[in-house]
């Protein structure tokens, strides 16, 4: 029972990361996409505005001079894939593993048995 404890739980711990929302999804909400149309920050959690600046950085989200922000939408695009595809692949390799360290055939049936 504790293998599947140790696959479960960071699966559980990915999907909550996944679906949490930050503040590229409230500029979306705000349709600040392009400089005409950039925002101020919208009111952000501290968590939010602790990512503000790694997403700058990362050109998701475009400063402005004057304080406002819009999302560069084609590089959230591509990291939202970058972190699809590593999870995909982590998935993969965990998957793998699991089927290589689960007992199988008369190993499995004696586990079971007690």
């Amino acid at each position: 029972m504790l293998k599947l404890g140790v696959i479960i739980f960071p699966l559980m711990i990915l999907a909550m990361i996944l679906k949490q929302k930050g503040p590229v999804s409230k500029f979306l909400a705000l349709g600040a996409t392009c400089p005409e149309k950039a925002r101020r920050t919208p009111e952000l959690t501290m968590g939010e505005r602790y990512q503000m600046p790694d997403l700058v950085k990362r050109g998701v989200l475009i400063a402005l001079d004057d304080g406002r922000y819009f999302v560069n939408v084609e590089a959230h695009r591509r990291q939202r894939r970058r972190v699809i595809m590593i999870l995909a692949v982590a998935g993969v390799l965990l998957a793998v593993a699991v089927f290589l360290l689960w007992p199988h055939g008369s190993e499995a049936a004696a586990t079971l048995a007690g």
